[in-house]
């Protein structure tokens, strides 16, 4: 439903007390605040400049009120300071939620998005889908045997696709995880060779950038992330109609956030070697 396909997406956003949170009712054409001690009121239409009537999540009941809708998928999430402002917000957070949520079922079918990671626009798939990694590569022109990134949000969730690393290893990960540095580890089980390249080993990330930890954390797992741009083209930056140009006629979901500050792809260097792949 319209609601669950931002389940996910509202589980990443942090309730403050002070502030007001509002949802889309369900089927219909006007706004909720949440429950105040257990009580549900609508307080406007969605035809509304504002919502004058919507109270304030300040005390203890309403606060755990609203963070457990939102952590049950019940509420994707606007929160705002002053209830003056919500009605201004509400179109902005509403695209953005809408965003979200076609991009995590564009994930869950197998197909491609683009998310802003820390330096260029990147697309991304799910990496167990071996007919998203086809569409993927047939989308950037890249060769198989290059092989891809995976990215995540935490080093456990690369947990079920590289192997285990030593404490001396482990010492070199923790001086640039999480960040834009990529490295090169043996996979811990056979993996698609489109992921690979036919080698038994992966490069992977932990990703300190804010858009790309909230997408793979949204998604449940580590993703596929490769700059969007044609093969031998230069990696795109700047607006996300930069990266979407580069692909004309393709409907390209895309998760919002901006691009970090880094100045390029993020660099490569190999696990077991220390040999730096890409600088």
């Amino acid at each position: 439903s319209y609601l669950e396909n931002w389940s996910s997406a509202a589980r990443s956003v942090v309730h403050r007390p002070g502030m007001c949170v509002l949802a889309p009712e369900y089927g219909k054409r006007y706004f909720r605040a949440p429950p105040a001690h257990g009580k549900t009121r609508p307080d406007a239409s969605r035809t509304g400049s504002h919502f004058d009537e919507a109270p304030r999540c300040g005390g203890p009941a309403d606060g755990d009120a609203a963070r457990d809708m939102v952590t049950d998928g019940r509420l994707p999430v606007v929160a705002c300071h002053d209830a003056d402002i919500m009605g201004r917000a509400v179109t902005g957070t509403l695209r953005q939620l809408r965003s979200r949520g076609a991009v995590l079922n564009t994930l869950r079918r197998g197909g491609v998005v683009l998310c802003p990671t820390e330096g260029v626009w990147g697309l991304s798939c799910d990496p167990a889908n071996p007919a998203a990694l086809r569409r993927l590569l047939r989308l950037k022109r890249r060769p198989p045997r290059k092989g891809m990134i995976l990215v995540a949000a935490r080093a456990s969730d690369l947990a079920p696709w590289v192997a285990r690393w030593c404490p001396e290893q482990e010492k070199a990960l923790q001086t640039t995880w999480p960040g834009p540095t990529t490295w090169v580890m043996r996979c811990r089980r056979p993996v698609s060779s489109l992921l690979s390249g036919g080698r038994p080993s992966l490069a992977v990330r932990v990703s300190a950038h804010e858009p790309v930890r909230e997408l793979c954390a949204s998604f449940g797992g580590a993703l596929v992330s490769t700059s969007a741009n044609l093969t031998g083209t230069p990696a795109a930056r700047g607006a996300r109609l930069a990266a979407l140009r580069r692909f004309p006629g393709k409907r390209l979901p895309v998760w919002p956030g901006a691009l970090g500050g880094a100045a390029g792809p993020s660099r490569i260097i190999d696990l077991q070697t220390g040999h730096v792949l890409r600088a």
